[in-house]
């Protein structure tokens, strides 16, 4: 009886842990958002290159000046899109999200084929 004890015990204690880290990877999935931004010239651009990539879990930046758009890729546990449109504003630029993609990434990388 004792043994049944344990091994629901572990058992229990193990499916919890699996709950967990399944939570956690979710949170650190990366997102890239397309925002539409007024963009006038190159150093509005250069405004932004300077000051998005450094908000908290930034991890790239893509901009254009003719379609009018800046494209960031962010890490979702580290910040959101709320965040992200303030620190436009901070900068003096209105962002609007006009696209949302969530980035996957595989577990295993495919091994190369010669």
């Amino acid at each position: 009886m004792r043994s049944l004890n344990k091994l629901f015990a572990v058992l229990f204690v193990s499916v919890l842990t699996t709950f967990a880290v399944s939570a956690q990877t979710d949170k650190k999935e990366k997102q890239r958002v397309r925002f539409a931004v007024e963009l006038d010239c190159h150093s509005c651009i250069n405004k932004i290159n300077k000051n998005i990539p450094y908000e908290k879990g930034v991890t790239d930046l893509a901009s254009s000046l003719e379609g009018q758009w800046v494209e960031v890729e962010f890490r979702g546990d580290k910040t959101d899109t709320t965040k992200l449109i303030q620190a436009f504003k901070q900068i003096g630029k209105d962002a609007k999200v006009i696209e949302t993609t969530p980035q996957t990434t595989p577990a295993t990388t495919p091994k190369a084929t010669k």
